[in-house]
């Protein structure tokens, strides 16, 4: 989402929040 978009995270990127990770798509 936008906030993630401002991080720089792009499609792909796994990302982490708190203890969940998850691979981030638009």
């Amino acid at each position: 989402d936008a906030e993630l978009k401002k991080r720089g995270i792009q499609d792909g990127d796994e990302v982490v929040i708190g203890d969940q990770r998850f691979t981030f798509h638009d």
